[in-house]
């Protein structure tokens, strides 16, 4: 009551057919959003598209704009790696790394495609037009590369789906040809993250 939710609406996951607090607190935060009432479309790619409405359609809007006319910036880290460098030893030692050029980028992006199964959002795009987010159906990995056309971003097509062992191969592949210049076109449109 308190939060506005109207318990007949709310889709319980509690035991028994049970409302739970999460419940509540998820659909009082789709109505704070304004997306409560809104059509999810799966289109054929899988990817899932929300209306935007209410208090998400001005923050999309605020966002857009502040992406076109506020400068970005980048922050350096440093991190010890000590560990990763010692679990790629151990991992070219593995029998399914065999002639597989096992580097750190391998740990890189395993940790980044957990990322995004864990934030589907991180793997999102609006599209201003339509006035929707677009949760991508999967992860299509870019890698930027320096070659000799200059910097390419070739990607890693449905790089979650992967093993360990193939998305090495994948990452040794695109990044041999966005060195080498044989990356097409293809290779270079459609990564999502």
């Amino acid at each position: 009551k308190q939060l506005g939710v109207d318990l007949t609406g709310v889709r319980p996951t509690g035991r028994a057919g049970t409302v739970t607090r999460d419940d509540v607190e998820a659909a009082a935060s789709l109505l704070l959003t304004g997306t409560g009432s809104a059509t999810v479309i799966h289109d054929e790619a899988g990817d899932r598209r929300e209306p935007v409405r209410g208090v998400m359609r001005s923050m999309a809007a605020a966002m857009t704009e502040s992406a076109a006319t506020i400068p970005s910036v980048t922050e350096w880290v440093e991190v010890d790696v000590t560990r990763s460098a010692a679990l790629v030893e151990r991992m070219k030692q593995l029998p399914e790394f065999a002639d597989t050029k096992v580097t750190p980028l391998l740990l890189v992006a395993a940790a980044c495609l957990a990322a995004l199964r864990r934030e589907p959002r991180v793997n999102a795009v609006f599209d201003a037009d339509a006035q929707e987010v677009v949760y991508r159906g999967a992860a299509h990995l870019g890698v930027a590369v320096a070659g000799d056309r200059g910097l390419v971003v070739p990607h890693v097509a449905d790089a979650g789906s992967l093993t360990l062992p193939e998305l090495a191969r994948a990452l040794g592949d695109v990044v041999r040809r966005g060195r080498d210049g044989t990356a097409t076109p293809a290779d270079l449109v459609g990564a999502t993250f």
